[in-house]
């Protein structure tokens, strides 16, 4: 039976490892520097139809300071 520590670590992996690795084979994500995987995913969960200033926002409150 699976545990909700064994759902944390899977939804922790698919947010970070997973969400970075399939980033950067998709072309979303050509280099590695201040955004990661993670971060678009989240972004974009928490606002779907969030425009590229809303993300710059949203990363600027995570300590990232981008430009749209």
């Amino acid at each position: 039976m699976t545990s909700i520590a064994d759902v944390a670590q899977a939804r922790q992996r698919l947010l970070t490892t997973t969400a970075d690795r399939l980033a950067t084979a998709t072309g979303c994500v050509q280099r590695h520097r201040k955004l990661s995987g993670a971060t678009l995913v989240l972004g974009r969960l928490q606002q779907p139809t969030a425009t590229l200033h809303q993300l710059a926002q949203l990363a600027a409150t995570l300590g990232v300071a981008i430009t749209p």
